[in-house]
């Protein structure tokens, strides 16, 4: 249940449905409720809200009256929300969480604390989420009632104080695009305020439209002058002046995953450290060997930490044997495998739903992308872009060191990932710890021994100074302030360390006992340890032996409710929050009797569990102090030799099989909860807790693939979403292939969806070969559905999986869904599917509902592909202003999803909008920025992009050469595949227009032919219109004048109207004309704009082949 006063007063239920609430003053009652949700309002202060100072007699039995009718609506729309009468008033029980305005007030809360913290990034994403819960002026349907007026004004002012904070939190992010659009609406709305004023003309200049920025000032000097006789303030004065000196900052890039912090002091390691130091000065590729609890992660951090430059650590343990190790490299640099699929028109392929609510706007022969299905998900999917060539872009030109910890269990498939990143990257080191080496050429080894334990007979003076003895005093004075080694201790310590073989980790551990024990206690309880342990495996490894043994002591001196914690811990693979913990471990208190197993029918634990003491905190924070565990960022993560230990205990217990169903089960529920906020405001929260749950969710997964297949579709059903923001296809795809070869052809009963998103996966990751039968069967699946899915994504997912629906679409319009995110979807659908149409007017009518409905929500998704699709309509139209404002919002958006291959993309349309109009300069600063990021996230057909659009800076400004070698990279950049068919035909265009401006007709002749060749081969009518466009001026240069005015008009029917934004078209058309005249121009032009769109493709193709 949701309510809203942001806006009309509103209540709407958990999938969204609209809550009739009556007339104005049942409304106004509501809106006074809700103010104060969660409490108790007085009822003489609910009359003069609704009446003001003079209210009518009867006011009070009136208000029962009201109130009873609320409740009423409130029930019969089943809400489970009720108003509650006290005697002192009224109190609707309601979580103020589920009310907007409190959402806001908190979401800006935390968004100054995170600002005060130095996160900007997360302030940005927190006020963001908070402005989307406008939806236009607040309590807009009851302002007449008396007490709406002062509450107004609040709003107001709270909005413009949460808009100003975005503004500075964006520009504190590098991010001066995403708050341009709200800073304008504010100097409109209150244009004599400075603040905003300032702020526009801050994000104006640092995102390069200084011009702008000076303007901004010019008019509030006018206005000041003019209505107060005043110049603007000295700090204004001071933004001026800076914009004038053009003192700006680059846009940042996504950041690589840090060092994790050290809590301890580092010892006992400073000649080694000295050695892969060198080693790493000497050679690109250093790993560091060792057995278990040796000290290679320790050493590791600490040479990548005293390194200058860039670092990235990347900890592989969480990683099962034979896991890919590309995706996790990937995830560590902040970057994606795939973007979203902004629409673009004639930069990518549809993104768009299964159906729309309106189907009869489609039509059988509609011009659309072409190659949709299990070649087409492929190719969307990366292609080029695979993992592996995305991080060679990424870091081909990059100083950085790359950690890579923990390799041992991967080696298989981290081998070849270094070989590549090695060869294409030259400035990138690689240092890596494994307990074997990488076995790659030109690796440097560094073998790790345990620390030196001088012998009993060793002069005094230098046994208290051995790195063994060293660490052992450090550790133990951690916990007991009072400890020193001296001439009592010494040698009780010497035999300690000498016991445990110098291993680092046993030291450690045993060294904590010292809180408790005195050292020669200590040494006595080892002792007693190694007699036991002799008696057992003598196979084993000596240093081996000697780690078991002192974790096997920890593990002794737990109690039984400890140890039961512990060894079910183990079956999280990212660390573990505290409810996590207790929700899948039964909070540790399995020590009286077995742990209740869990209901995947139910998707929830079983209630009743035993032994319920002590709590689940305690004896996290209790295995914390007794150094098994470790706590950061409210989570617990546990070593990985602790876990090994405690995974035997479990399997021991006979647990294991429970433990994970339990698991999966926690995570399953977890991921099917999140869905939901994924499509509305909160998504970007949702979208960083799943992440950091990333790993957890992989192993459930992995777990269930093999153990309940069933269980897994779920899961991948659960998860469809989130992948796709967080651009993760090809990671998941071996995952979901796996588990169609489980299943079979035929999904389980109650899973046809689930299914269906698996088959989706499977192929759009790149894992097609075998699955044919799979891919009848869910498109068999999908034109059987009689109702709306349960998971609404599945519409996008299809959509780009086996293209837009075309005839069929009336028929299957009923399948979208009732809540205002699927309709939003619906006339997404329709808007894009009419631009390829040419029905412009339609396709803008149904992306402004569809832009309507995605705000309605808060889907930063949904709104940034209506924006996006609004702004092509406006770069036509020739609407320069509303493009980039559109554009600039969002930049904004997309930039809150960390979808930086859309940020980068969004930039190049940005650019391409400023060349078409004459600012050759602007262009090629937008291009930089987009090249930079490109070049840092690895997207190779965003640098495609980039070269293209230098190319056209190039040609326009006179540098035909440049130009032309600018589109040849065009083309390398660009994939075979359908999604590039849209950079393919603009390079191959621009490459026409190279040779035309260069005086080789016969070459431009050739180039504009390949040009329309390959449009038509896609059936993508607006990239036939602009390649058409471009063959027109070469026909122009023939004499064949008739020709290129009918190629023109073709161009603008398949389009819908001609584009006025282009002025290079423009001019070929003015050309044409005068050729022609008015008359022989227009008839032309109107015979090939009245073709149908099969019948033009049709005459094109001959004309093409001639």
């Amino acid at each position: 249940m949701f309510f809203g006063i942001l806006g009309p007063v509103e209540a709407r239920t958990v999938d969204g449905t609209a809550v009739p609430l009556g007339g104005r003053q049942l409304r106004a009652l509501l809106a006074l409720l809700l103010l104060d949700a969660g409490r108790v309002v007085g009822a003489d202060r609910l009359i003069d809200g609704l009446h003001g100072e003079h209210p009518p007699a009867g006011a009070a039995n009136a208000l029962q009256s009201q109130v009873s009718r609320l409740r009423r609506a409130l029930r019969a729309a089943g809400t489970g929300v009720t108003v509650e009468a006290y005697p002192a008033g009224y109190r609707l029980a309601v979580d103020p969480e589920d009310v907007d305005v409190h959402r806001v007030t908190r979401l800006d809360r935390a968004a100054r604390q995170a600002l005060a913290a130095g996160a900007p990034a997360r302030a940005v994403a927190l006020l963001g989420e908070a402005l989307t819960f406008w939806r236009g002026e607040p309590l807009a349907d009851v302002t007449a009632v008396p007490f709406a007026a002062a509450q107004v004004a609040r709003l107001t002012e709270l909005r413009l104080g949460i808009v100003s904070e975005y503004a500075e939190a964006a520009l504190a992010a590098g991010d001066p695009h995403a708050p341009i659009s709200l800073l304008s609406e504010a100097v409109a709305a209150h244009p004599l305020r400075e603040r905003p004023r300032g702020q526009l003309m801050r994000a104006l200049h640092a995102a390069g439209r200084s011009a702008e920025a000076l303007r901004v000032y010019a008019d509030l000097r006018r206005a000041l002058a003019g209505e107060l006789g005043v110049e603007p303030s000295a700090e204004l004065a001071a933004v001026h002046l800076a914009v004038l000196r053009d003192e700006r900052r680059d846009p940042v890039a996504p950041p690589p995953a840090r060092l994790p912090a050290q809590l301890s002091s580092f010892v006992g390691r400073e000649g080694e450290l000295a050695r892969v130091t060198g080693l790493l000065d000497a050679g690109r590729l250093v790993t560091v060997t060792g057995p278990g609890g040796v000290g290679k992660t320790r050493l590791a951090i600490e040479t990548a930490g005293r390194r200058a430059g860039e670092v990235c650590f990347v900890d592989l343990a969480p990683l099962p044997a034979g896991a890919r190790v590309a995706p996790v490299l990937l995830d560590a640099f902040g970057l994606r495998e795939s973007g979203l699929g902004l629409p673009g028109v004639t930069r990518a392929p549809f993104t768009g739903p299964l159906v729309g609510p309106h189907g009869d706007s489609a039509s059988a022969d509609a011009d659309v992308p072409v190659g949709a299905g299990p070649a087409g998900a492929a190719a969307l999917a990366g292609g080029a872009d695979s993992a592996v060539n995305r991080l060679v872009t990424a870091l081909s030109d990059r100083r950085m060191l790359l950690l890579l910890d923990n390799c041992e269990h991967v080696v298989a498939d981290a081998a070849p990932v270094v070989r590549a990143l090695l060869a294409a990257c030259p400035h990138l080191r690689i240092l890596a710890t494994s307990r074997e080496p990488l076995g790659l050429t030109g690796e440097l080894l560094c073998p790790l021994s345990p620390l030196p334990v001088p012998s009993p007979d060793a002069p005094a003076g230098t046994v208290a100074t051995a790195p063994a003895l060293r660490l052992f005093a450090d550790r133990a004075a951690a916990v007991r302030p009072d400890f020193v080694l001296d001439g009592d201790t010494v040698d009780t310590v010497r035999r300690i360390c000498a016991a445990l073989d110098g291993l680092p980790l046993a030291i450690e551990l045993a060294a904590v006992r010292i809180r408790a024990l005195s050292p020669a206690e200590v040494a006595a309880r080892l002792d007693d340890r190694f007699r036991l342990l002799s008696r057992g495996d003598r196979t084993a490894a000596p240093r081996h032996q000697t780690l078991y043994a002192v974790v096997r002591w920890s593990w002794d001196l737990l109690s039984d409710a400890e140890r039961c914690l512990l060894r079910r811990l183990t079956v999280f693979a990212g660390g573990v929050t505290v409810s996590a913990a207790e929700q899948v471990c039964g909070g540790g208190c399995g020590c009286r009797g077995p742990l209740l197993p869990f209901s995947a029918e139910e998707g929830s634990p079983a209630t009743t569990r035993r032994g319920c003491e002590p709590e689940t905190a305690e004896l996290l924070a209790a295995l914390v102090d007794r150094s098994l565990l470790e706590h950061a960022g409210g989570r617990y993560r546990m070593l990985e030799t602790v876990r090994s230990f405690g995974a035997e205990r479990l399997a021991e217990a006979g647990e294991d099989d429970v433990l994970r169903r339990a698991h999966v089960t926690y995570f399953l529920r977890l991921a099917s909860t999140a869905d939901g906020h994924l499509r509305r405001a909160e998504q970007v929260d949702w979208l960083h807790r799943l992440r950091a749950e990333h790993r957890n969710l992989d192993a459930a997964l992995r777990w269930a693939v093999t153990a309940d297949p069933p269980l897994a579709m779920r899961l991948v059903g659960a998860l469809s979403a989130y992948w796709y923001l967080r651009g993760l296809r090809g990671e998941i795809a071996p995952l979901a292939e796996q588990v169609l070869r489980v299943v079979g052809p035929e999904p389980p009963d109650g899973l046809a969806e689930e299914y269906v998103l698996c088959v989706v996966y499977a192929v759009s990751g790149g894992a097609g070969a075998g699955l044919a039968d799979h891919v009848r069967r869910a498109t068999a699946l999908v034109d059987a559905m009689e109702h709306p899915p349960r998971q609404p994504f599945l519409h996008v997912l299809w959509a780009q999986f086996a293209g837009p629906p075309g005839a069929e679409l009336p028929r299957r319009r009923r399948l979208l869904g009732a809540d205002p995110w699927s309709q939003a979807l619906g006339h997404f659908g329709n808007g894009f599917l009419a631009l390829f149409q040419g029905l412009v007017d339609t396709a803008e009518a149904e992306l402004r509902q569809a832009l309507t409905g995605f705000r309605s929500v808060g889907d930063r998704w949904g709104v940034s592909q209506a924006l996006d699709g609004l702004a092509t309509i406006a770069a036509w139209r020739g609407a320069d202003d509303e493009c980039l404002a559109l554009r600039d919002e969002a930049l904004g958006l997309v930039r809150q999803l960390g979808a930086y291959e859309e940020v980068a993309d969004l930039h190049c349309r940005r650019a391409e909008r400023l060349l078409r109009v004459g600012d050759p300069d602007a262009a090629r600063v937008e291009y930089g920025r987009a090249a930079d990021l490109a070049r840092r996230g690895g997207m190779s057909a965003t640098a495609a992009q980039v070269a293209w659009g230098l190319g056209e800076v190039a040609r326009l400004t006179g540098d035909l050469a440049g130009a032309r070698r600018q589109q040849a990279e065009a083309l390398a950049h660009a994939s075979a595949g359908w999604a590039d068919a849209g950079i393919r035909v603009a390079a191959l265009t621009a490459l026409g227009r190279i040779a035309l401006a260069g005086g080789d007709p016969d070459e431009a002749r050739t180039r504009h032919r390949e040009a329309l060749d390959s449009a038509l081969d896609q059936r993508n009518g607006l990239d036939i219109a602009d390649a058409a466009e471009g063959l027109a001026e070469v026909l122009l240069r023939d004499g064949a004048a008739e020709r290129a005015a009918w190629l023109l008009g073709v161009a603008t029917g398949l389009r819908g109207l001609p584009v006025t934004g282009n002025r290079e078209v423009v001019a070929v058309a003015d050309r044409v004309r005068a050729a022609l005249g008015d008359t022989g121009y227009g008839a032309a032009f109107a015979r090939g704009a009245a073709l149908g769109h099969e019948e033009g493709r049709a005459l094109l193709h001959d004309l093409v082949r001639r």
